[in-house]
């Protein structure tokens, strides 16, 4: 198979039905719901076929992401992963203009929000911001006080760029045991996180802290609040209204709940 260039993927963007998978084993071929387009790094991608479109709309396994993409999501999480790594890998370049930027912006408006009827003040708090991206969250919180880790290298360029401090993964596992106040995951856990590196958040956060987060379309909601009660945190829903950011929680060790 051909690999995809940049011009190549513009033009896809246009048609706003792109399928990505990481196997060219699906059962979606085999009936001729999709046709192979070639391969963007480690994705395989396709089209639908004509007059098809509902069968992928349909399927419980299949994701409408960023009003562009249809993503076949694997069974297990592992391969769920790799999925979204090779996604961001193949896709990095087109992030901001393939999000919605204003409402990344309101969600992390949000989060300050919460922070400051949870907490005394802003001022002086330790913030990680899992998962930065571009680094959006400059424009909310400033860039004095967040620290930002992401694991794509280019993602962290940009978020550099920004003016935010960030850090790669070995470093993220390096830090220093309840070294934040705050943890904020903006459009992050969806992602289908590593219980390593959600483990890792816990113990970077202190006693006393907050870990914020949103879950686009519910996606691993249940997953990630289960393991977080596991591990002491207790998981509260925040009401917003139906569909904004997905859903919100906001997470604290059981024994600093009111």
């Amino acid at each position: 198979m051909m690999q995809l260039n940049d011009r190549h993927n513009s033009t896809l963007f246009q048609n706003k039905d792109i399928v990505l998978a990481i196997t060219p084993q699906l059962s979606f071929v085999k009936h001729d719901v999709l046709i192979s387009s070639g391969m963007n790094g480690e994705l395989y991608v396709y089209t639908i076929s004509s007059g098809k479109k509902e069968i992928i709309k349909n399927s419980k396994n299949v994701l409408h992401y960023l009003d562009v993409f249809w993503i076949v999501l694997p069974d297990d999480q592992e391969n769920q992963r790799k999925l979204w790594k090779a996604f961001y890998d193949s896709y990095v370049q087109y992030y901001e203009s393939l999000i919605n930027t204003a409402n990344n912006i309101s969600c992390l408006e949000l989060f300050k929000t919460i922070i400051t009827e949870k907490t005394t003040t802003l001022l002086e708090k330790k913030i990680l911001d899992f998962g930065c991206g571009t680094g959006l969250s400059a424009k909310v919180f400033g860039n004095s006080d967040i620290l930002c880790y992401d694991n794509n290298p280019v993602m962290r360029q940009k978020a550099l760029r920004n003016g935010l401090k960030t850090i790669d993964r070995e470093r993220f596992l390096l830090l220093e045991d309840e070294l934040f106040d705050i943890c904020i995951a903006c459009y992050v856990f969806h992602l289908t996180i590593d219980k390593y590196d959600l483990m890792n958040i816990i113990r970077v956060i202190k006693k006393e802290g907050l870990i914020i987060a949103n879950f686009y379309k519910c996606i691993n909601e249940n997953e990630v609040n289960s393991f977080m009660r596991e591990n002491g945190q207790i998981p509260e829903k925040i009401n917003i209204e139906e569909g904004t950011f997905g859903s919100v929680f906001m997470y604290r060790k059981a024994k600093y709940i009111d």
